[in-house]
């Protein structure tokens, strides 16, 4: 993780040196996820976050932007009024971090044009590619009338990654500000490495199994058929960022 910050703290060192076209801010929001314990988007089932970015204005239409995300994702079966998910009842909750590049496409020529005008604001789509880590995770799961609390996920030296895309508003504000709000989704490649709750794969042992005891990480295998849904999580945030412009002084005249 120091690594990432380390990136961000250099290129916002190297904006200071190659200003007019550089921009750092940040944001806070709200994340939702998607998956095994809530197969659909549900609005109101949040969790807070809060992000900072780097931008890098390539043109009026192109902007390349490199961002940081913390937040928690969280959900329970009780709250998704299906037959499996009510009958299950599991939940988890999971901090994540995240370090993603994206580039950005101004529908408007923000700012000014090559033909001279200029716009104050422009909605926009994005899309890129990231990594997330898990920093801590808890997980609720029922077998048998029991319930099992599993401890504490320690920070992981496995990287997971995934595909962040969405789209966005920017609108200049006096002087050298700009904010903005957007909202994305994160799409990753993992079945359980979120919410810890994967497919009873042939072969695998379920919790009838001898081999299977109490706290195991193999209670999040299930007597009940689970879904195949693949973990997505997304984020809305309202970010304000400071664009560094460079005042070019003549020589004084000898």
């Amino acid at each position: 993780m120091y690594r990432y910050i380390a990136f961000v703290l250099l290129l916002l060192n190297y904006s200071l040196a190659w200003s007019q076209k550089w921009e750092a801010g940040f944001g806070t929001g709200i994340s939702h996820y998607k998956g095994d314990l809530r197969p659909s988007f549900r609005v109101f089932q949040v969790n807070p976050g809060a992000n900072i970015l780097i931008r890098y204005n390539h043109n009026d239409a192109l902007s390349l932007k490199a961002t940081l995300l913390g937040t928690r994702l969280s959900a329970k079966d009780r709250n998704f009024h299906a037959p499996l998910n009510l009958a299950r009842d599991n939940s988890f909750s999971t901090l994540i971090w995240e370090a993603a590049g994206q580039l950005e496409y101004n529908f408007e020529n923000f700012r000014e044009s090559r033909i001279g005008s200029k716009t104050d604001w422009s909605p926009y789509l994005f899309a890129g590619y990231g990594t997330y880590q898990i920093l801590n995770r808890h997980t609720l799961q029922k077998s048998g009338g029991s319930n099992f609390l599993s401890p504490e996920v320690t920070p992981s030296l496995n990287r997971n990654y995934c595909i962040p895309f969405g789209i966005g508003f920017k609108k200049r504000s006096k002087g050298n500000w700009n904010w903005g709000c957007e909202f994305g989704a994160r799409k990753t490649y993992s079945d359980e490495e979120i919410d810890s709750f994967g497919y009873l794969r042939s072969g695998e042992p379920n919790l009838n199994s001898s081999a299977t005891n109490p706290g195991d990480f193999l209670l999040k295998k299930y007597t009940i058929p689970n879904t195949r849904e693949k973990d997505m999580y997304f984020y809305t945030n309202i970010w304000i960022s400071y664009v560094f412009y460079r005042v070019n002084c003549p020589n004084p005249k000898r």
